[in-house]
């Protein structure tokens, strides 16, 4: 309904270039040797367009499986034993450099033509096969550049190109950030960023709107009415905008395995999440958040009735980044992850366990004793009441939910997993530091969950790392908000924090 260009559909272009090398002559050499028969210019003509069919053709296959990745048309180019190729070839190679995010080039003694090609127009290059890839990234690091990335085989390719997506969707990525006092903290977002440091090293940029504004817009057809905007046209949500409110409302009443929720207090918390869209494809964002403490102590939140829980939680679900308390890092990191994994994130409150005779601190979040805390050391946490049916995949068939209310008066709709269900998981864990210089990357076993018959903030999952101090002393330096997914794909951060140029720190 709202024409948002979500990070989570970015395509990355990427080019094959086969180098074709055709001898002149029948020769042998120090590097040329073999029947004569296989040494003539019509024999390498038909031998190196058979190589460049199967070569495009495999390669080419496997890496167009790659979500968000598109192939472009491969391109043969000869090559002849003096070692040049012409300026109408160059030419037709840099043709689409414009839209081309990484161009990859294979070929005997491809080496030379990549490196110059690269240096001339200034794009993204490697070379494919340990031969190509070891002597053109050597020799072009050596001459200090930075846009040569290493390949050892296809599934290695593979998640480089995943990380070079996830880098140019974060580069897509326009906030849209409902403040209340400032848009550089919060009370709940402490722990985030200077936004400079983020457009810098990210490339992420932001338009900010008064939350009262956005409160404002919540009432149904009077865009000339409003408080904080007195006698101006603005963007208040329509009728055919409660038409969307009013499917989306039925939807995950019907589909939930248990709902404590009055329709109406459902309605407008999904009001927050059409009127979030509305706003985004006007000022052509895709990413949103708002402070929650903030905006609380207004006594706004009390008189619409509503809590940003199910918005964050419905905007993640479509790949449309949403993060609570205004924690700008917090969303970066989600966007990251929701990138680099095709999977949509859960970001919450993320601490160890700490506990003792039998109680554990913390417990008026939800936070309690289970009984594999006395044989494991190692249990973390992370909770908030924002989780999503799609933290497997945006394809996924969706996990199975409660509806509840955030408040004990029944307002503030909020999902509710079981995360009891998921016992022996993978989950994977992300965040940058404040200063965008740093991610962090750690690996979880869930043990258990908690909060799912509950109302409040208290929703989670209790899950075990190798050493809960060191994740800890790792996190203490980035902040507490850890965006999560199923699955281990650590390996696949690492390479996000390499092509970003970013220290990546393990826990």
């Amino acid at each position: 309904m709202y024409d948002i260009k979500k990070i989570v559909d970015v395509k990355l272009n990427v080019q094959l270039v086969y180098v074709a090398l055709i001898h002149q002559y029948v020769y042998e050499g120090p590097c040329r040797f073999g029947p004569e028969e296989c040494l003539t210019t019509e024999f390498d003509e038909m031998n190196q367009a058979e190589i460049f069919k199967m070569w495009s053709g495999g390669i080419g296959g496997a890496l167009g499986n790659v979500p968000g990745v598109h192939m472009l048309e491969p391109m043969y180019v000869k090559m002849s034993d003096e070692f040049f190729i012409s300026d109408e070839e160059e030419e037709r190679i840099a043709a689409n450099r414009a839209e081309t995010d990484l161009y990859i080039f294979t070929g005997m003694r491809c080496e030379k033509i990549a490196k110059e090609f690269a240096m001339k127009y200034h794009v993204p290059v490697a070379g494919e096969g340990m031969f190509a890839s070891t002597v053109l990234t050597s020799t072009l690091t050596a001459r200090n550049y930075d846009k040569v990335y290493p390949i050892m085989d296809v599934p290695d390719t593979m998640r480089l190109l995943t990380a070079l997506r996830a880098k140019k969707a974060l580069a897509s990525m326009r906030i849209l950030a409902a403040v209340r006092n400032n848009s550089v903290d919060t009370l709940g977002g402490l722990d985030t960023v200077c936004n400079d440091a983020a457009t810098k090293n990210l490339g992420v940029r932001y338009n900010y709107i008064s939350v009262h504004e956005f409160l404002d817009m919540l009432h149904v057809n009077e865009n000339d009415q409003n408080h904080t905007l007195p006698g101006r046209d603005v963007y208040n949500l329509t009728d055919e905008d409660m038409e969307e409110v009013n499917r989306i409302a039925d939807y995950y009443i019907e589909h939930a395995k248990e709902n404590d929720m009055e329709r109406k207090y459902v309605e407008n918390s999904v009001k927050a999440s059409v009127l979030a869209r509305k706003l985004m494809e006007h000022f052509q964002c895709n990413a949103f958040t708002a402070p929650c403490p903030d905006i609380c102590a207004s006594r706004r939140m009390n008189e619409e009735k509503f809590t940003f829980c199910f918005n964050h939680t419905l905007l993640n679900e479509m790949g449309i980044p949403s993060a609570c308390e205004y924690d700008l890092v917090g969303l970066y990191s989600l966007a990251a992850l929701a990138a680099l994994t095709n999977k949509a994130p859960y970001m919450a409150n993320t601490q160890p366990c700490v506990y003792h005779d039998g109680r554990v601190e913390g417990e008026y979040t939800g936070i309690s004793y289970i009984p594999e805390m006395d044989t494991d050391p190692n249990i973390y946490y992370t909770g908030h009441a924002t989780p999503n049916r799609k933290m497997y995949g945006y394809d996924s068939e969706p996990m199975e939910y409660a509806l509840r209310p955030f408040t004990n008066s029944g307002f503030g709709a909020t999902m509710r997993i079981d995360f009891n269900q998921y016992k022996g998981e993978t989950i994977t864990l992300v965040r940058f530091n404040p200063e965008c210089t740093k991610i962090m990357v750690a690996k979880g076993t869930v043990v258990g969950g908690f909060g799912y018959g509950t109302t409040g903030c208290s929703e989670g999952i209790y899950f075990s790392v190798e050493d809960k101090l060191d994740y800890f002393k790792k996190q203490a330096r980035f902040g507490l908000h850890m965006p999560t997914v199923f699955g281990d794909h650590v390996e696949d951060v690492k390479r996000l924090g390499e092509v970003l140029g970013l220290e990546v720190v393990v826990a």
